[in-house]
């Protein structure tokens, strides 16, 4: 509303902008980290792996290829391909849905469809 104000001010359709002391109110979420600097990631490894082979394995995986958390608690052994060294992401795993424990609830489709991660070691 406030940059259609400030275009109408422009064009002089208006004079002012009602919109300039008005101030949104409600709660503030805090911002959640979205990434991990790349000089943490084998200290991040490491406690992982001290604290169950399973999470390190999970985040080694999400780190190496790019997919996301769901794509990676979907995969089935089936999904990868050691000859080509390749996994096939091709269902998700939906968190919100997991406790309900339904299967046809749980997995969707990946957001990018089809998509493959190659990894050579």
């Amino acid at each position: 509303m406030y940059n259609a104000f400030e275009k109408a001010i422009t064009l002089h359709k208006v004079v002012k902008n009602p919109c300039a002391s008005v101030t949104i109110k409600g709660e503030q979420k805090d911002q959640e980290i979205k990434f991990i600097e790349s000089e943490h990631i084998s200290d991040f490894l490491r406690e992982a792996y001290n604290y169950d082979y399973i999470y390190w394995i999970f985040y080694k995986t999400l780190i190496e290829t790019g997919m996301r958390k769901g794509e990676a608690a979907a995969l089935q052994w089936t999904d990868v391909d050691f000859q080509n060294n390749a996994i096939n992401t091709n269902k998700s795993l939906d968190f919100k849905e997991a406790p309900k424990g339904d299967p046809d609830t749980m997995f969707g489709d990946t957001k990018t469809y089809k998509f493959e991660t190659h990894h050579h070691n």
